[in-house]
């Protein structure tokens, strides 16, 4: 049960625009990088279903920048963090889980690849505390079997507030508490032995990618997107596993969605009911038993207050997590390199917040119309100024699904024409037909790209345009 009380006056909560012929809406949130691009992708197509203008904003700045924000006097609707945050009785707020992810350590060192590398929980701590600083190290040695050569360690770090890093050192903590004796939280990792500090998973897998013998963490999609080399860890059970599909070099596929599965929720005092406004900061995914468990992984949040200054915001608020939280996006997130949520615990999300944003707290509550395979609704309220209709889209949806089906005949031609010409390496009388089908390749590759430039611009002409009023 979540206790209402008078809503908080934030500065920079939304105030909607819902009276007379006006129908103009807002949400605006930040915090981890992680789910930036997921959750752009939902506000994106909630702004094309809705009967009403609306306008969505997410500020991609990292867990702890999006935590800080949410603590302030300026907090926007909503935060969204890898980890849970301590309750504030002063200004309650909901922590509700919409998926699970995984951080995994990163190398570039030349000719060891992915899963190659072991290295145990105490060796990591030792790499990311300055106590080994070089490649040949005994005990990397004996981690991995590998003669390494005699080269300095480039450790790569969040130099901001990053989820990453609290699984880091949530990970190092729970694994290896010998070594590493530092706090669990989001707080940079300093010291001489830090080679280079960067903000944010894109920078992070950039600087491990053009940096010799380096090493870093970051979400295990973003890694395995520009094909990095893992480093395969020792899980609760003793095993190796990596995050990388196919059991590379012999090491096990990590579960990872699994891990969080049977999780001991907060609850009210004196109750077996999970309390969603209650403190979280102690519910981790570290280091968890289970077989092929993945041993660093995390949820990540929607905070969303138990009450809004404006109940059009709450009625906002309670449709974008709904949606976040529907088949619609959770069978996006994999598209993303992240993981949908157990189906039971996906329920149980969407039970707390439909129970507790009632018509009493947010008011108008929106209508989700005409979704595919779902029968008519009994009366017309698909135009209703208060709905989301699947029905209701842009003509970009359209044609970016037409440059998709383009990209996957243009990636299959490429395909196909790398084939060829592997085939005719060593012919010289194939030099000219080497050369063209070279030629070739460049050119759809260059056709892709345009392709794909053509995607953004159709999305940003559409964010630019100028907003619609609907009159009554």
């Amino acid at each position: 049960m979540i206790c209402a009380q008078a809503p908080l006056a934030f500065a920079d909560q939304s105030l909607q625009e819902n009276s007379g012929k006006v129908r103009h809406f807002h949400l605006h949130g930040s915090g981890t990088t992680n789910p930036s691009k997921l959750i752009w992708l939902a506000m994106d197509k909630l702004e094309e279903m809705a009967g009403s203008t609306l306008r969505m904003t997410y500020r991609s700045v990292g867990s702890g920048q999006g935590a800080t924000d949410w603590a302030s006097a300026n907090a926007g609707d909503f935060a969204s963090t890898d980890y849970g945050l301590a309750a504030d009785s002063s200004a309650p707020f909901m922590q509700l889980p919409f998926q699970i992810g995984a951080v995994s350590l990163f190398h570039n060192v030349p000719g060891v690849g992915t899963g190659v590398m072991k290295l145990s929980a105490c060796t990591v701590a030792k790499i990311f505390t300055g106590a080994i600083t070089n490649w040949n190290h005994a005990d990397i040695a004996a981690d991995s079997g590998l003669t390494l050569p005699s080269q300095t360690i480039k450790v790569i770090a969040r130099s901001n507030g990053s989820s990453s890093t609290y699984g880091l050192r949530g990970y190092m903590k729970a694994a290896c508490p010998t070594v590493f004796t530092g706090a669990v939280d989001a707080t940079a990792l300093t010291g001489n032995f830090v080679h280079t500090g960067v903000t944010g998973s894109d920078s992070m897998r950039l600087a491990i990618g053009s940096n010799e013998y380096s090493i870093g963490y970051i979400d295990a999609g973003h890694g395995h997107l520009d094909n990095l080399s893992e480093v395969s860890l020792k899980n609760a059970n003793n095993q190796w596993v990596v995050t990388k599909e196919g059991d590379p070099a012999g090491r096990l596929t990590a579960k990872i969605k699994e891990v969080g599965e049977g999780v001991t929720f907060p609850q009210v005092t004196g109750t077996s009911t999970t309390d969603w406004a209650g403190d979280w900061s102690a519910i981790n995914l570290y280091y968890k038993s289970g077989d092929k468990f993945w041993p660093i992984c995390a949820f990540t949040y929607l905070h969303v207050r138990t009450t809004y200054t404006d109940t059009a915001t709450a009625g906002v608020v309670l449709a974008f997590v709904e949606y976040m939280l529907s088949s619609a996006i959770q069978d996006k997130i994999t598209d993303f390199y992240f993981y949908p949520l157990p189906g039971a615990l996906a329920a149980a999300v969407r039970d707390a917040v439909t129970s507790h944003f009632t018509s009493a707290v947010a008011a108008p509550i929106w209508t989700f119309v005409d979704s595919s395979g779902a029968s008519a609704p009994a009366t017309n309220v698909g135009m209703g100024v208060h709905t989301f209709s699947y029905k209701r889209q842009t003509y970009a949806d359209y044609e970016r699904g037409l440059f998709k089906k383009n990209i996957a005949a243009l990636e299959a031609s490429v395909a196909a024409l790398k084939t060829e010409l592997a085939a005719k390496t060593g012919n010289d009388d194939a030099a000219d037909e080497r050369t063209l089908a070279l030629a070739a390749v460049s050119f759809v590759v260059a056709v892709i790209a345009v392709i794909v430039g053509s995607i953004a611009m159709c999305r940003g002409g559409r964010s630019s345009q100028v907003m619609r009023v609907v009159g009554m």
